[in-house]
């Protein structure tokens, strides 16, 4: 029987269901599911384990990291899992590490398929990318469900302020400026992916301000890929697979990656919620083909 460990962590505000939909399509797929928050990982006489029975972690077929866990062991926990034989990680901890943030996509090969795009912990910096005209938007580096995220140009009235609140105290926070894609007016595309096959998609359809966000009010519909966004998740998708990601959601707007998600993507809960579908089986059909 294979068996997958499921390293999440335990909130009551949990992004979605994923470690839920994902333990019940593995059980009813015939494997073995064990469930630990990620600060269950440990190392034991050379060996990395999980507490509180140590159970060894080279002895799963698949380990999936689902989020980040606990932001003050991370680097810890990170460093431990790279121990882990590549082939056996969803998503390797190496990845997580160089691809999570936003501002990682545009320093890569992918950066034509990425909008311009400047990464800053200087506001007053930012503020003159900004000055040079046109219409941006501004983010934080690593945020999630479209919060802080605002469209600006030189003449908005609290752009000082928002780079002053996102970059931090003492100017000790990056955050992302990027040109505004108005493309992004029309909808934009999430698509999950699973061991480099599609397992499913949707379009969100802006709400009442930019943001494709569904927590930020914008409204999910059913699509078909078109073949230019086919060809952008197949080159997407063999970049993130040689660097160690198997599973990931990639948001597209026009000819533009927006980025891609590969701590715990949303989406399933969408993808079932409109067609009917539990794309969690499709994404465990996916990576049976490796036990």
């Amino acid at each position: 029987m294979p068996s997958v460990c499921l390293l999440s962590t335990a909130t009551a505000d949990a992004a979605n269901d994923n470690p839920e939909r994902l333990a019940a399509a593995f059980e009813d797929a015939g494997w073995n599911v064990v469930r630990r928050d990620q600060n269950a990982v440990r190392s034991v006489g050379g060996l990395l384990t999980l507490s509180p029975d140590d159970h060894r972690l080279d002895e799963f077929d698949l380990i999936w990291l689902l989020g980040l866990g606990n932001r003050h062991s991370f680097l810890d926990r990170m460093q431990l899992l790279a121990n882990v034989q590549p082939s056996r990680m969803v998503n390797t901890s190496t990845a997580l590490l160089e691809l999570h943030a936003k501002h990682a996509l545009p320093l890569t090969e992918l950066a034509d398929l990425h909008p311009e795009t400047y990464a800053s912990c200087d506001p007053a910096w930012l503020r003159s990318m900004v000055d040079t005209g046109g219409d941006w938007v501004l983010k934080p580096s690593a945020g999630s469900f479209g919060h802080h995220v605002d469209q600006v140009d030189p003449n908005h009235p609290g752009l000082d302020t928002l780079l002053e609140e996102l970059t931090g105290p003492h100017a000790s926070n990056y955050c992302i400026l990027q040109r505004y894609v108005p493309e992004i007016e029309v909808g934009e595309t999430r698509v999950l992916v699973a061991n480099c096959e599609i397992v499913g998609c949707y379009r969100r359809l802006p709400g009442p301000d930019h943001r494709a966000n569904l927590s930020a009010g914008a409204h999910a519909v059913c699509h078909t890929l078109t073949t230019a966004e086919r060809r952008i998740v197949q080159r997407v998708t063999a970049f993130l697979r040689d660097r160690g990601v198997r599973f990931a959601a990639i948001d597209i707007a026009g000819p533009y990656v927006l980025e891609y998600n590969i701590a715990n993507p949303g989406g399933m809960e969408t993808i079932a919620r409109l067609t009917g579908r539990n794309p969690a089986n499709a994404v465990v059909a996916a990576f049976s083909s490796l036990t």
